[in-house]
């Protein structure tokens, strides 16, 4: 936890501080990025944590970046089996989802919804920035050997160590999925990223990103986001929908 503590944070809006931070964990020797690829999961990473955390975030805007991107929507109904959506609907607006209602409805409603939640405390507001605070690791996996890799240093151990993980549920499938791009290629290079967030409540903790890259366009799609050591205290707020 003292890494934690001790983190250089930076406003979850300063883009700029932000990406050049990612851009320079990316790039770090042995990282086994380009100088292009570097910039490439920056980007991807700095456009994600903005659009779906910042102050003046909108769901329309996070809705579009991820349609632009090549994501897909996965069906509501397969959201209410998978991820108990109508609990967490009712969790955070306080009244029984509407079985008429459209995605993009939806979406907005949980997003805005946990955002607000609990006066807003649990909503995410810097991201550390110092060169302990943000680790991206890169691994290609093979058929052979399909694990990827894990965020090293004290931040890779308190991620590791620390109190309880919680996943959050994204709404999207990859325009290819890690599976197909194995089956085609027999490898994939993927990129795991740890790194510090600071809520509004005061809290800090660690957080992780999974990614890999599509080797026809050279982009990183983003798999995976949690973020961890929750008390039992904060589990109810520890979901979120990206």
């Amino acid at each position: 936890m003292a890494s934690i503590a001790r983190a250089t944070m930076a406003g979850i809006d300063e883009s700029d501080t932000i990406r050049e931070s990612l851009h320079q964990a990316a790039r770090k020797a042995g990282s086994g990025l380009s100088s292009e690829e570097a910039r490439r999961i920056s980007t991807t990473i700095e456009k994600f944590l903005g659009l779906r955390f910042g102050r003046s975030s909108d769901p329309a805007q996070f809705i579009l970046w991820r349609e632009e991107q090549g994501y897909r929507r996965r069906p509501l109904e397969e959201l209410r089996k998978q991820w108990f959506l109508d609990d967490a609907y009712r969790t955070y607006l306080d009244k029984p989802l509407d079985a008429g209602a459209s995605w993009d409805d939806v979406f907005a409603e949980m997003m805005l919804g946990q955002d607000a939640f609990e006066k807003g405390r649990t909503r995410p507001s810097g991201v550390g920035v110092g060169p302990d605070d943000l680790r991206i690791v890169v691994r290609t996996a093979t058929r052979a050997d399909p694990g990827r890799a894990a965020v090293d240093g004290a931040l890779g151990d308190v991620l590791s160590y620390g109190g309880p993980l919680m996943i959050s549920h994204s709404w999207w499938r990859p325009g290819v999925s890690y599976d197909e791009l194995m089956a085609q290629y027999g490898k994939v290079k993927t990129a795991t990223v740890g790194f510090v967030i600071d809520f509004v409540d005061g809290k800090r903790r660690p957080a992780k990103l999974m990614m890999y890259q599509d080797p026809k366009t050279g982009g990183w799609w983003i798999d995976g986001y949690c973020h961890g050591n929750y008390e039992k205290a904060d589990m109810s707020s520890a979901r979120w929908e990206y």
